[in-house]
């Protein structure tokens, strides 16, 4: 009889990410997966290990020193990290905040972006009624602590902004700068 092949080993990065996702401000459940990628040497483990500390007081030599090295990791792997097409802001090694008028490409690759990163901060220019009308809808937007949306969206966008059931964790809201 055939002997099954060994089962694939589980990718701890994964399971730990997972946590990550869902409890983005849990820096328990970062810390953790911070670890395996050192451990594994991921230099994303480096840079998350960088911005956690540079959240705490930091002597300003030392705050400097870690910025360049925060910098230089960005600028060495932030495309293979984030390969998306959008403005973003990093914390504790992971997209927090997303920035960009490509609200068709948000639309149609925000849950890929979700699955990976637990943006909490989203920032929407050239947003029309319609496209408001989408977002309003998303499952996604559940997430969403901070919303900041730019265009024309009218009043009527706006109600509908307001009727969204997606809301359930919005803390801010920003929709200056609208018709």
């Amino acid at each position: 009889t055939p002997v099954a092949p060994p089962a694939a080993p589980a990718d701890p990065d994964r399971g730990l990410r997972a946590a990550v996702l869902a409890a983005p401000h849990d820096d328990a459940a970062r810390s953790a997966l911070v670890q395996h990628w050192l451990g594994t040497g991921d230099p994303r483990g480096e840079l998350a290990e960088i911005e956690l500390a540079l959240a705490r007081r930091l002597a300003i030599p030392t705050r400097k020193a870690l910025r360049a090295r925060r910098d230089q990791l960005h600028a060495t792997h932030a495309k293979r990290w984030w390969p998306w097409p959008v403005e973003h802001r990093t914390r504790g090694g992971f997209v927090h905040a997303v920035i960009t008028d490509n609200v068709e490409w948000w639309l149609g690759h925000a849950n890929e972006v979700l699955a990976q990163e637990p943006v909490l901060e989203l920032a929407l220019d050239d947003v029309d009624e319609d496209s408001l009308s989408q977002v309003a809808r998303a499952a996604w937007l559940s997430r969403i602590e901070s919303l900041r949306l730019r265009g024309p969206i009218g009043d009527d966008g706006f109600a509908v902004l307001c009727k969204s059931k997606q809301l359930t964790r919005l803390r801010r809201l920003n929709v200056s700068c609208n018709e």
